[in-house]
């Protein structure tokens, strides 16, 4: 399928499941999705707690869908530490690509302007901000009532106690920022992919000399 499209609003969830409950779960998908489709947004991430699950496979099953809005894929949270995998991707001709994560360090960000430039595509990078009250408040490791359940410095988990702090963005196929991390709320990240960038992109090292040459003569 050709791409149709010269221009594609994209948008990145950020925001938490509902801990345990698939129904509302999903009801918070719905929310945001149309929240997101009511801003003119052709694609959505919505990420939770079930993208820390991932195993190692090989190759084979990546895909990259040809769409009209242009050749999609991505990978999850750590598979975007095997270069390999990220090979596979660039060799398919990704255009734009997604990493649903639950990785909110700084870090992270400079990894997804990586991949972007590596592989001169369009970056859509998607956390969760999630935090204690988000669970059950007898869940480990936050349950009050069990002295062995606190926090990394010792001091007891309190509901406003942040897990995830986010750093949803959009990045352009140069690692450039087209929308900022956003930090420790929920929302919706939006950016419009202007997809002759990718041409660009992958042309910035060309250098034309426009100016006229000297003819080359021999002398018999």
């Amino acid at each position: 399928m050709s791409r149709t499209l010269e221009t594609v609003k994209v948008a990145a969830v950020q925001a938490a499941p509902v801990a345990f409950d698939l129904p509302k779960s999903l009801e918070k998908v719905a929310h945001f999705a149309a929240e997101a489709a009511k801003a003119g947004a052709d694609l959505l991430v919505p990420t939770g707690a079930e993208r820390l699950i991932w195993g190692r496979g090989s190759g084979d099953g990546l895909v990259v869908a040809d769409t009209e809005i242009g050749k999609v894929g991505g990978l999850i949270c750590w598979e975007n530490y095997m270069p390999a995998a990220r090979l596979a991707l660039y060799q398919k001709g990704i255009e734009i690509y997604i990493a649903p994560n639950a990785d909110d360090l700084p870090s992270w960000i400079a990894t997804m302007q990586h991949i972007a430039k590596e592989g001169r595509c369009f970056v859509i990078n998607s956390n969760q901000f999630c935090k204690v009250s988000d669970f059950p408040s007898d869940y480990p490791p936050f349950a009050a009532s069990d002295p062995s359940d606190h926090k990394p410095d010792g001091t007891a988990w309190t509901a406003d106690d942040v897990l995830s702090h986010g750093g949803s963005c959009i990045i352009g196929p140069l690692g450039t920022f087209l929308a900022e991390p956003v930090w420790d709320k929920e929302g919706i990240v939006y950016a419009e992919l202007r997809m002759g960038e990718l041409t660009e992109a992958k042309m910035d090292q060309l250098n034309v000399n426009t100016s006229p040459g000297t003819s080359v003569t021999f002398d018999g």
